[in-house]
């Protein structure tokens, strides 16, 4: 636990440094010691990342227990894994994070329920929170966002990260929890939207786009995502 309060505090210094670059305002320079403890966990992470074999899977296991806000029992962190804030990272047992997955939530939590799936490069990321509950999957090639950026007025910039702060901005973002209800699926090269639940036991097919929420056990597909059919 206190290596996952020391990442907490670190992530804190960070965003404010990003907050004031991002406003075009100088960053503290007592903040830069920080940013080389920092650079110190993020080495390490990075020769974690890359061991192959049982090792490598023993290593990661051990050292993200540590950053961790929780993990369950029998978690597997495979090769190539990024970990953008670990310790927001909720994580129950018999837990799958796949290769070359992502997980990117530096201000919000992600708690990811029992028997998980999270495949090969998949990407999950954003603002607000995103919750897993059990027996879920996101599968390989999947993107899930907790925030993106709305369509605005012409008069106004459509935002990137790098746009210096307006007031507009809070008109501009798209932001929503995501919710994965108990055994929803994703399966491959989807992406869902901010603010989506996905109701349990429903499934979203190959290649879709979904930006509503879906029905317990329904069959969705397309660009946007509808219903074709109920599971029976």
């Amino acid at each position: 636990m206190i290596i996952n309060k020391l990442y907490k505090f670190l992530s804190k210094i960070e965003l404010k440094s990003y907050e004031n670059f991002k406003s075009n305002k100088s960053i503290p320079l007592f903040f830069y010691p920080f940013f080389l403890i920092k650079g110190f966990f993020n080495l390490i992470e990075s020769i974690l990342r890359n061991i192959s074999g049982p090792f490598g899977f023993l290593l990661r296991r051990f050292y993200y227990s540590l950053v961790f806000e929780r993990i369950g029992s029998d978690v597997l962190i495979d090769i190539g894994v990024v970990f953008s804030a670990p310790q927001n990272i909720n994580c129950g047992n018999r837990v799958w994070f796949d290769t070359y997955s992502m997980i990117n939530t530096p201000i919000n939590k992600i708690i990811i329920g029992n028997q998980v799936h999270i495949g090969p490069y998949s990407y999950l990321g954003g603002k607000k929170k995103i919750t897993l509950k059990n027996f879920t999957a996101i599968t390989s090639g999947s993107k899930v966002f907790s925030g993106s950026t709305n369509i605005p007025l012409k008069k106004n910039l459509i935002l990137n990260p790098m746009i210096i702060k307006k007031t507009y901005e809070k008109y501009g973002l798209n932001d929503g929890e995501v919710v994965f209800e108990e055994n929803a699926v994703v399966l491959a090269n989807c992406t869902v939207s901010p603010g989506v639940v996905l109701g349990k036991g429903s499934i979203l097919l190959p290649n879709s786009f979904l930006n509503k929420s879906t029905e317990p056990y329904s069959i969705n597909i397309g660009t946007p995502a509808k219903k074709i059919a109920v599971r029976v």
